[in-house]
């Protein structure tokens, strides 16, 4: 630089930069501190040298940059930083203030799982990407497609699995996981809440089959199919069977139908045929299959259809009391015989009457088979038996014989079915028939 030799001279160097553009050689070594904001004029390149904190103005190019201090991006044209100048190392969120980086930026591997901390990435930054085998805490998906092969899982609430050739869990619900109809229809169960829940009017398909696993706790029946006042054919339940797809209908039946029935027969029959009746034994009482009760008192009345009775096996010869044949028997507490509903409730589950607990302590229930096919305990007290005789009781308790006589009488208990040879009177022996109990 010229020596400053008089005053003109000292107000022309003020005034403006006398220094041309030029290029300092590499061996330039400018102490720190010395280089102040603004000293370079553009135009100027530096080589690799030790440049100390100080600030660069605009157009000054300096390859392979070492610098102790910080770089504000309004010194940086956005050129000046690329990927090839970037090394391997890590970048922080608090480094990286209101700007943007595109991925033409970046290479395929530069920015990793590892590089990221916990700071935020909006749904509208990321861009025809993929995310595999990582974990969403909190957050929210909205108009999301969710394709492949993955397992989805949502605990307590959805898991479905794809692309297997058999489902362990298909679709698994609880409180309410799935709901289909009209919103703000409240779930007033007082079992729980809903796994799914459909409202009138929509409805549920399906071209394979369904299977239902009862549990003890549910306390209510396995399936609960409700109909409710409507139409002259809004039964509970219709199951159809068809010769060939789309074909003829060849059996019919509707469960809890409009005119009252449990089960009405459309088309076809009902088979094998055997009607029985609940009846209460004393629990000191014993029975066996095949043993031919009597009535002894009625227990309770409910409705025109049904009545209960205690009952115990047959006393004496051609009784008229003779009410079935035992073809089971379990405590009364296991279950609940229609003539001891109370009412139901909102559910639709029936309500015992008061005295069913005092009861259980007294009985157990016994089905009698009354008409239909079966079998019945005889013995050879009368003679033996040639198919097509009539039975009535003997005088061993709950024990049938032969009857005299071709009439069906009042104390007639069943029609044998089958030839029955005796090796003495007391010889018991099971006999096929049709029951003529009633």
């Amino acid at each position: 630089m010229a020596t400053i030799v008089n005053d003109r001279d000292v107000l022309l160097q003020a005034a403006s930069p006398r220094v041309m553009p030029t290029t300092l050689p590499g061996n330039v070594t400018v102490p720190p501190g010395q280089l102040g904001n603004g000293q370079l004029p553009g135009g100027v390149t530096v080589p690799p040298g030790n440049l100390s904190s100080g600030a660069l103005p605009g157009s000054v190019s300096v390859p392979a940059l070492s610098v102790t201090g910080t770089l504000q991006t309004y010194q940086l044209s956005a050129a000046v930083v690329t990927t090839a100048n970037l090394s391997a190392q890590n970048i922080s969120a608090n480094q990286i203030v209101s700007g943007t980086i595109s991925t033409s930026r970046l290479a395929s591997d530069v920015i990793t799982a590892g590089n990221l901390s916990a700071q935020n990435i909006y749904a509208s930054q990321v861009v025809a990407g993929s995310f595999a085998g990582k974990t969403f805490t909190g957050g929210t998906f909205s108009g999301v497609s969710i394709i492949g092969s993955a397992t989805i899982q949502i605990p307590n609430c959805v898991e479905f699995y794809q692309n297997r050739a058999a489902f362990d869990v298909g679709l698994f619900c609880n409180m309410g996981a799935i709901f289909v109809g009209q919103s703000g229809q409240p779930n007033t169960s007082t079992e729980g809440a809903n796994g799914i829940l459909m409202i009138a009017g929509y409805n549920f398909q399906s071209s394979g089959y369904v299977a239902m696993m009862g549990r003890p706790q549910n306390n209510k029946a396995t399936l609960t199919v409700e109909a409710v006042p409507g139409t002259s054919d809004a039964h509970a339940a219709r199951c159809m069977r068809r010769n060939a797809v789309g074909g003829t209908i060849t059996a019919s039946g509707i469960v809890a139908t409009v005119g009252g029935n449990s089960f009405y027969s459309e088309t076809g029959t009902v088979g094998p045929f055997t009607a029985s009746h609940d009846a209460l034994v004393r629990k000191e009482t014993p029975t066996e299959q095949g043993m031919v009760l009597e009535d002894l008192v009625c227990v309770r009345k409910r409705g025109i259809s049904d009545a209960i009775f205690e009952v115990r096996p047959v006393q004496g010869t051609t009784s008229r009391r003779r009410a079935g044949v035992v073809s089971h028997r379990a405590p009364l507490d296991e279950s609940l015989p229609a003539a001891l509903i109370e009412d139901f409730d909102a559910d639709g589950k029936p309500i015992p009457v008061r005295s069913y607990a005092e009861l259980c302590e007294r009985y157990d229930l016994v089905k009698m088979n009354a008409v239909g096919e079966g079998q019945v305990l005889v013995c050879g007290a009368n003679g033996d038996i040639t198919q097509g005789e009539f039975i009535t009781s003997s005088g061993l308790p709950g024990i049938g014989m032969r009857q005299d006589g071709d009439g069906l009488m009042a104390y007639t208990i069943a029609q044998a079915r089958e030839s029955i040879h005796f090796d003495s009177p007391t010889d018991v022996r099971l006999v096929a028939c049709y029951y003529h109990c009633g």
